[in-house]
């Protein structure tokens, strides 16, 4: 199937699933609306009535420069859940569809629909919103209905001091990945911004394609692959930009 003839069938697919999402939820009659980018929520009030949705934010349209960024790309994107978009870039490599692997490009405006339809198909869910925001459109994949008003966790302790961002966790980079873009991203946990660790042991470490080369050659880490010279400590935000500029 070629590229077009798939964005035909999700966006004939979808149709039917948007207008069904605003005739539910009365999209479009709400008063006022928010959303909590830290736990990916968007809350809609008509009066005294709010329903809470959890959305993904898929990507962006930038008006000033006629182009669109995957979420995953966006360094700037803070939504904990918006690795989920990775999953159109690994079908868009397994299809070569390379407006779904490539991270920012020029479209046309309406383009950003399509990649709503196409990210609906794969990844699920009740419909979409899009955020206006300046020169930019953020398209959201509303996922799911809450049953109640969300609570955004507690901070978890923060034990390093950052010049750029103030107090945070600690993270593991390879230097590789400090000094470079696009060389992998290989992590000993999946992660996202704020998560709480299930284990103790848990942590944000992270290595370049080269570095993961010679794990696998070693048969993982050792004292004598893993060498402190070798990586550097960052903060839990510079880890996250570093995690989107090497994302391959």
């Amino acid at each position: 199937m070629t590229y077009r003839a798939f964005v035909k069938q999700c966006a004939r697919d979808f149709e039917k699933v948007q207008k069904k999402f605003i005739r539910d939820y009365r999209m479009g009659t709400h008063d006022r609306w928010f959303y909590e980018q830290d736990i990916s929520t968007i809350t809609f009030s008509r009066g005294d009535t709010e329903r809470h949705f959890r959305y993904l934010s898929l990507g962006t349209y930038s008006h000033r420069s006629g182009t669109w960024m995957w979420s995953w790309r966006n360094p700037t994107t803070v939504e904990p859940n918006k690795w989920e978009t990775l999953k159109i870039k690994r079908y868009g490599e397994r299809k070569g569809f390379h407006r779904l692997r490539e991270g920012q490009f020029l479209v046309r405006e309406d383009e950003g629909l399509e990649f709503v339809a196409i990210a609906h198909k794969l990844l699920g869910g009740l419909g979409s919103y899009q955020v206006p925001a300046g020169n930019v459109t953020g398209y959201l994949l509303i996922k799911e209905l809450l049953p109640g008003k969300p609570t955004v966790p507690e901070l978890p302790n923060q034990d390093i001091t950052c010049g750029k961002h103030g107090q945070q966790r600690t993270a593991i980079v390879c230097r590789h990945l400090m000094e470079g873009t696009l060389r992998g991203f290989e992590e000993s946990i999946p992660t996202y911004r704020h998560m709480q660790f299930e284990d103790e042991e848990d942590d944000f470490t992270a290595w370049c394609d080269q570095c993961e080369q010679l794990r696998q050659r070693d048969g993982g880490w050792n004292d004598d692959n893993f060498l402190p010279e070798n990586f550097a400590a960052v903060c839990e935000e510079c880890y996250f930009m570093i995690k989107s500029r090497n994302i391959v």
